[in-house]
């Protein structure tokens, strides 16, 4: 068993987009998204695949895990306190 970590960095291009709407005095309403791009690759050699039991010994193998993209979704509803102070709630899948 190897304790060889699997948070390693790689370059990350993530394109952001969003738009709100007032549509009362002091209510908001947003929709905005994100997908985010990487390329990274980590292998761990002498360890099998996680929760895994081998009945020939240790294990001779190798576990890879690639980081390739990740994106979400998220809705907003704020409320203006005032013009330069926004409360919001957001949420969405990711």
């Amino acid at each position: 068993m190897t304790s060889e970590p699997l948070n390693d960095t790689a370059f990350r291009v993530s394109p952001y987009v969003g738009f709100n709407w007032q549509f009362a005095p002091s209510w908001i309403v947003g929709l905005e998204g994100d997908v985010g791009f990487a390329n990274k690759k980590t292998t761990l050699d002498g360890v099998m695949y996680p929760l895994t039991v081998s009945i020939l010994g240790p294990a001779d193998g190798s576990f890879a895990l690639k980081t390739t993209w990740d994106a979400s979704a998220r809705l907003r509803l704020g409320v203006l306190a005032n013009p330069s102070l926004l409360f919001y709630v957001t949420g969405g899948p990711a």
